[in-house]
């Protein structure tokens, strides 16, 4: 985890800070099979 996930983690809790990182890893995922299939949003 960098630093700033950290000093947000002390603000608003571990918790918070792993499920914006979940969202973040399906986004990504998304985006990837998005593009393999060459769709746009």
């Amino acid at each position: 985890m960098n630093d700033s996930l950290k000093r947000y983690a002390q603000i608003r809790g571990d918790d918070q800070v792993q499920s914006l990182q979940l969202e973040g890893k399906i986004a990504a995922q998304i985006k990837t099979v998005r593009q393999s299939l060459k769709l746009s949003q």
